[in-house]
């Protein structure tokens, strides 16, 4: 009786060896890499970079807003599992650009979440990831140029920036885009084995380009649906630089440079524009628990927007309500 339990006991050690072997070698296994950068066309009227690698201070910031609304109705060893996967399989990087072409007046946006090896994780519930994409709307799968590209059947005509009409499966992330034929052109020509991804930085930056009237179009969409004027010398904004980086689980410190390219003084009308306009935004995000407190000042050709963002899990969990 002895010597069997021994063998048996023996038997499933080597064949939990085994299995976390077999893991091991699955985990560390080659993933492509992806670089959306090298898919975009066009001119690039708006570019954000979210680094949430390792060791980054935005990772732990980010898991834990995401456990807190993700997670809030699981429980016991099913919750310890999720934690452990969430861990695992969240994005180490996540991109959007915002792409004028020529000939069209609305910009195309494209969004990458690269996931890294995660990636392995993710593709075990990815045929249900297109359905949330998508809203339950009816979808078509295809290949192209050896990628999983999903697309609404039927396509949204007037997308935004939150509409988004197609995906797709590329190394070790997903695309979304709220142009299915952008995407589609983007991802014919892409080679993922000949991609060298750029490093990621620390924090977190949107760049925006106004030289073509991007933000001014998009300013004056808003004053029309607001009815009344939130930024009258808005044209006179050349490029806005945005920095955001936590302080802590629930706190960003916010920078946001509005340049202009010329000669700015305390007295300009610019500087007032941006600081009325730091109002209507401190007044929009209070309703939804973020508070914004700052100062707005000149400095040399540009205004500078500073201050603290406070309620940075409570704006996460209402992401999708934006």
């Amino acid at each position: 009786m002895k010597t069997k339990l021994k063998y048996t006991l023996i038997a499933s050690l080597v064949l939990l060896g085994t299995l976390l072997f077999i893991t091991l070698i699955w985990w560390n296994g080659y993933v492509p890499p992806l670089d959306p950068g090298k898919m975009v066309t066009g001119t690039i009227v708006l570019k954000a970079d979210i680094p949430s690698q390792s060791g980054s201070p935005l990772r732990g910031v980010l898991i834990g807003a995401t456990e807190e609304t993700a997670l809030k109705s699981v429980a016991g060893f099913k919750k310890t599992l999720a934690r452990w996967a969430l861990k695992l399989a969240f994005p180490r990087k996540i991109n959007a650009y915002g792409v004028k072409l020529e000939g069209e007046t609305a910009p195309v946006y494209l969004y990458s979440v690269d996931f890294g090896k995660g990636i392995k994780i993710v593709r075990m519930v990815q045929d249900r990831i297109p359905g949330k994409i998508f809203k339950g709307a009816p979808s078509q799968d295809e290949t192209v140029n050896g990628y999983s590209f999903i697309s609404r059947q039927t396509l949204i005509p007037e997308p935004g920036f939150k509409g988004i009409n197609a995906c797709a499966w590329v190394g070790s992330g997903l695309l979304l885009c709220t142009d299915a034929g952008y995407l589609r052109r983007a991802i014919e020509g892409y080679d993922s084995e000949a991609i060298i991804p750029p490093p990621s930085g620390k924090i977190m930056t949107i760049n925006i380009d106004n030289s073509n009237g991007y933000l001014t179009e998009l300013i004056r969409y808003y004053e029309q649906k607001m009815e009344y004027e939130i930024f009258s010398t808005a044209d006179r904004v050349k490029s806005v630089d945005i920095e955001l980086s936590p302080v802590n689980s629930d706190t960003m410190k916010a920078f946001a440079r509005f340049n202009t390219g010329e000669a700015i003084t305390a007295d300009d009308p610019l500087v007032n524009d941006v600081d009325f306009f730091y109002g209507v935004a401190r007044r929009g995000l209070r309703p939804q628990g973020i508070e914004l407190n700052g100062t707005v000042a000149s400095e040399g050709s540009s205004v500078v927007l500073q201050g603290d963002l406070t309620g940075f899990r409570q704006a996460l969990s209402k992401i999708e309500s934006l």
